[in-house]
């Protein structure tokens, strides 16, 4: 009888440790596409980071296209004015000596 039992208990330890190293496995085969599942995630967040970067670079370019154009018209403006005034000018001392 207690060869009998013997054997249960040692078939038993057998089946638990043969429980352990299964689940030793699982846990390794996780670990490993967890990895692989945070580098993915990692290498899509530098895509979209990037593409983001496009975006700010794109939009930075515009506003300054937008300020310098402005700039540009504000300048015009403050010389072509004066020269209009004095072309109307010079064109009313012209009629007045005829």
């Amino acid at each position: 009888m207690a060869s009998a039992l013997q054997a249960h208990v040692d078939h038993t330890v057998y089946v638990m440790r043969e429980n352990i190293n299964k689940e030793l496995k699982q846990r390794e085969s996780l670990d490993s596409l967890q990895g692989k599942s945070d580098d993915l995630a990692l290498q899509s967040n530098r895509l979209g980071l990037k593409r983001e970067a496009r975006k700010l670079g794109w939009n930075a370019i515009k506003s300054r296209i937008c300020l310098v154009s402005s700039v540009v018209t504000i300048l015009l403006i403050m010389v072509i004015l004066p020269i209009l005034t004095l072309i109307s000018q010079h064109g009313k001392q012209y009629e007045v000596k005829k």
